[in-house]
């Protein structure tokens, strides 16, 4: 490809990228032209990311004029945008020009772009699976991203707020020894297995299980890590990991650490325990009958994204807010929240100690709404009642409190301005 065509190919992703105006039909190459149809959909979705148009220009220049990346097929340019949309947030930490890559003309999608990032980043080696980062999903930022620039620049990563410190640098250094096709969370867990001594069907258990990436509740992790590598067992690891995520998403973070301070054979019958309770819930307890069911990645999947299940709000609902006047309630302020997922469902039911989790099923097929009533004063929020209001008929046909107490008088008041303020009937 002549170099006056590559200018002019970088001419016209320029203009996209600046928001001016562009034709389709001028872009020859096929790919090119759906990379260029993806930067003006990014740019036009949101103007929080004009700070980003200059660096993102000069990426995209360098890999047309030194590269053939943009034009192959199996470069996806979703993906490929997203990447560098990333990598462009990240412009004040760039060791390089891009405009200096001296390029790659034949080379593997992996190969060129691996080449062109340790261009861009790196002043010290660093891993090449570790360049996985770049290709993850979540905010342009993130703490993953921010230990790579900071490996790749010879920082410390101690120096970083968003790194655990719970993690040693034993287990860093045998990180950075981690075979080339693991990524950095994979490689720090695999860090850790070494220094802990673990069994290596135990390594493998958890380089593929859900915890890898979590970085977040590390003291839970590296607790259960050094509590199974002391069993010297890589068996009920993966089911145990993922019902303390369960409990994690759903705040109980002192619960979990609770369990960790168990005995082993307590905490796998505790947890087992809570398998067998969400099984319940969803009206599937015949598929953990078997004792080796929790073994079935298939079954513990479809336990896990049932109980992600999420629902639409409500239609048509108003504003509400209620600031009570009876003496013992002054200054108290009393809303109602819908709860709109099988999490919040479960984490109302354990407030109040009820059964409100099981009507899960009527909240996804649009059969009913559950509403939480809630008062607040000086900062402090108290779940007070748990509503049911039948959508279609628009009606209220259930209200509990804690242990499934009646409502006091003072709560009716609250429970009847909102149903008049939404329109509905209270058929209780």
């Amino acid at each position: 490809m002549s170099t006056c065509l590559r200018w002019k190919e970088a001419a016209m992703l320029e203009a996209v990228v600046r928001g001016e105006p562009w034709v389709a039909a001028d872009i020859h190459s096929l790919a090119l032209r759906r990379h260029a149809r993806q930067w003006n959909t990014i740019f036009r979705q949101s103007s929080d990311w004009d700070s980003l148009r200059e660096p993102c220009i000069r990426l995209l220049r360098s890999l047309v004029l030194r590269s053939h990346l943009l034009h192959q097929p199996d470069f996806p340019a979703a993906t490929g945008a997203a990447m560098l949309l990333r990598c462009a947030a990240y412009e004040p930490e760039w060791a390089r020009d891009p405009l200096s890559w001296e390029g790659a003309e034949r080379g593997s999608v992996a190969d060129t772009m691996g080449g062109f990032l340790r261009h861009l980043w790196q002043e010290w080696p660093v891993p090449s699976g570790f360049q996985s980062v770049w290709w993850e999903r979540g905010s342009l930022r993130c703490p993953s991203r921010d230990w790579f620039c900071a490996l790749a620049q010879g920082r410390s990563l101690r120096k970083l707020e968003s790194f655990p410190r719970e993690i040693s640098n034993r287990a860093l250094h045998a990180a950075l020894q981690a075979p080339p096709n693991l990524s950095m969370a994979q490689a720090i867990r695999w860090g850790q297995m070494k220094v802990l001594g673990a069994p290596e069907q135990f390594v493998e258990r958890v380089l593929h299980s859900s915890m890898v990436g979590d970085f977040l509740h590390e003291a839970v992790w590296s607790r259960l890590l050094q509590k199974w590598s002391a069993a010297g067992s890589a068996g009920s690891f993966e089911w145990v990991a993922e019902i303390l995520q369960l409990q994690l998403a759903m705040g109980r973070d002192a619960y979990v650490h609770e369990l960790l301070r168990l005995p082993m054979s307590d905490l796998l019958r505790c947890c087992r325990e809570h398998w067998r309770l969400l099984a319940q819930s969803l009206g599937r307890e015949s598929e953990l009958e078997n004792e080796t069911a929790l073994e079935d990645v298939a079954i513990r999947r479809s336990l896990r994204n049932r109980s992600r299940a999420r629902w639409s709000p409500m239609s048509g609902l108003l504003e509400f807010e209620y600031r009570e006047s009876v003496r013992s309630w002054r200054g108290t302020t009393i809303r109602f929240e819908e709860r709109l997922s099988l999490l919040e469902l479960e984490h109302e039911a354990r407030e109040l100690r009820h059964c409100v989790a099981g009507y899960w099923r009527k909240c996804l097929s649009g059969r009913s709404a559950i509403f939480s009533c809630v008062s607040e004063i000086d900062g402090c929020e108290k779940r007070l009642l748990t509503l049911e209001v039948e959508v279609p008929q628009r009606r209220v046909i259930q209200v509990r409190g804690y242990r499934n107490r009646a409502p006091m008088a003072v709560e009716w008041r609250w429970v009847t301005a909102w149903a008049r303020r939404q329109g509905f009937q209270i058929a209780v």
